[in-house]
């Protein structure tokens, strides 16, 4: 298990928080849902339904994709409530959230869209996932440019997997690696990554990048230590 702490001068902090906002959100919505159907209980005369009503402000939410390792627990959660709300209006000023990067694939404490009941639930993940990590890139890929140079393959192999997953982002959410001015985009030998995750060439194309390659609840890490990565450029 690995502790992070994004402060609001993380390069990141705007993509990251807009990641933990749409959280919350959604858990406020399935609490809010909660909220209303043990009022209806209370109404009917069941009334010990009304004191296990629980706070709105959740103190913590566990994030985890069927079929991956590892989990991602946002302990702070409460506050981006409050703030989402209008109890708070400020901004919080950072988020603290653990990544256990081992978890048992087999574990079903899963706090996702995954458990909703509604259609296709999964597009809400894969969406947040690229656009929080799309984001990222383009606001920073003229510092990227200026510090390592206009030939990608040369950067480190992190800010490389960083390129591509913004490309496949940003490509229906497919993988879609070409040669770039007519050299390889991967070198195969040493081929992008991030952790356990990696890119190794052509035989990715047509494969959906968030969702089945790169799961949600590695987002919140991996722009932590990406954004950390390109601080020390």
């Amino acid at each position: 298990m690995e502790k992070y702490i994004a402060e609001s001068d993380h390069i990141f902090f705007d993509q990251i928080s807009m990641f933990v906002i749409n959280q919350a959100g959604q858990s406020s919505a399935v609490n809010l849902i909660d909220v209303v159907k043990k009022i209806g209980a209370f109404q009917k005369g069941i009334s010990d339904e009304i004191s296990s009503l629980k706070s709105l402000s959740t103190g913590s939410m566990t994030l985890k994709a069927v079929g991956h390792k590892g989990k991602t627990t946002i302990l702070d959660l409460g506050y981006w409530i409050q703030y989402i709300s209008g109890h708070k209006s400020e901004r919080p000023d950072q988020i603290t959230f653990e990544t256990d990067f081992e978890a048992n694939e087999a574990e079903k404490t899963i706090n996702s869209p995954h458990n909703f009941m509604i259609n296709d639930a999964s597009f809400i993940p894969n969406q947040t996932t690229c656009h929080a990590i799309g984001m990222a890139y383009e606001n920073i890929k003229p510092y990227l440019v200026e510090k390592l140079g206009n030939a990608p393959l040369k950067w480190p192999i992190d800010l490389q997997f960083f390129r591509h997953a913004r490309n496949a982002s940003f490509h229906a959410n497919d993988f879609d690696i070409r040669n770039y001015r007519g050299e390889p985009a991967i070198d195969e030998s040493s081929p992008p990554q991030w952790r356990h995750f990696i890119i190794p060439g052509q035989s990715l194309n047509g494969t959906r990048f968030a969702g089945l390659f790169f799961p949600y609840h590695m987002v919140l890490p991996f722009l932590s230590e990406i954004g950390t990565s390109i601080s020390k450029l």
